[in-house]
């Protein structure tokens, strides 16, 4: 039991230890903390894309919710597709005034707003 009847121990993790810490080892903490929500990118069969190149022919005409990888995180838009580069297999989504460009083996999901 504590000084406040509690049968734990009230710690303050890593704030009494920052103080006896190098700055490299807080930077390695830190860059440690940030690399645990990292993704891995999508591995994509040719079923899967198949499958969201329908999902999107279906809705060419509506708004659709994008989720797709890049930079090792999720990132979410909602929008319409304008084209697609055959050259660069990549969609043109325009969200609020402004042009997203997905590559297709980045996207994750595609649903119908």
């Amino acid at each position: 039991m504590d000084k406040y009847g509690n049968g734990f121990i009230r710690d303050r993790k890593n704030i009494k230890w920052a103080s006896m810490m190098l700055t490299e080892h807080k930077q390695a903490l830190k860059e440690w903390g940030e690399s645990q929500d990292d993704l891995e990118p999508p591995d994509k069969s040719e079923e899967d894309l198949t499958e969201i190149a329908e999902q999107i022919a279906r809705s060419i005409n509506s708004e659709l919710h994008f989720t797709y990888y890049r930079a090792k995180r999720s990132h979410h838009v909602t929008g319409m597709v304008k084209r697609f580069d055959q050259t660069t297999q990549a969609l043109y989504i325009e969200s609020n005034h402004k042009m997203v460009i997905i590559p297709v083996r980045d996207i994750l999901s595609v649903e119908e707003e």
